[in-house]
């Protein structure tokens, strides 16, 4: 991959060229939300693959016990592994903030959030992850964002803490999330 190319899910990190240790397996990965792209995918399109489900035999250290960073070519045409070094794949050259995909929504708006429904993030950063809002019984009440791959959230699940209603409408719109919400008005999802 000449090209460096920002993930398409979160917009966290660029996409950076692996291979499976036991196949040879070539693949390309977001080392900050774990999407994936088998080689021959488009890395500009939309992906349904997570690095778990790819890599579905356990190791004792995860997923990333199985899998090693590609480099470019050297001279004599051989591709070489690279050492992951600090952080899960590599740490340096992480994604300027500045650099966004164009189209998002400004950070003035107020986005519409549906407390304890799910919904489908389709555009921002995590665009294509589920989302859903879990308010907790503090006082005043505090906020879980859940984000998943799958709408059961079952694969590639993260959350995040919010302090209140306030902070909540920020993170929203500081991710330029515009949301899909799923289900009739009122369901809420496990």
């Amino acid at each position: 991959m000449d090209e460096q190319v920002a993930c398409v899910h979160c917009g966290q990190d660029w996409l950076r060229p692996f291979r499976r240790k036991d196949t040879g397996e070539r693949f390309l990965l977001c080392p900050e939300c774990d999407s994936l792209w088998p080689e021959g995918h488009d890395p500009h399109s939309e992906t349904e693959h997570c690095l778990s489900e790819f890599v579905s035999a356990p190791a004792p250290g995860g997923a990333w016990d199985v899998i090693a960073p590609v480099e470019r070519p050297d001279a004599g045409g051989a591709d070489r592994e690279s050492s992951p070094g600090p952080g899960a794949a590599g740490g340096g050259n992480r994604m300027p903030s500045a650099v966004r995909p164009r189209g998002r929504p400004s950070h003035e708006e107020v986005p519409v959030i549906e407390v304890g429904r799910v919904g489908r993030i389709s555009s921002g950063d995590h665009s294509g992850k589920f989302v859903k809002v879990r308010e907790l019984p503090d006082d005043p009440p505090s906020f879980l964002v859940l984000l998943a791959h799958d709408r059961g959230f079952r694969r590639g699940y993260g959350d995040y803490w919010v302090e209140d209603r306030a902070s909540l409408e920020q993170f929203f719109a500081e991710g330029s999330w515009v949301v899909e919400w799923l289900g009739p008005r009122g369901a809420t999802a496990g």
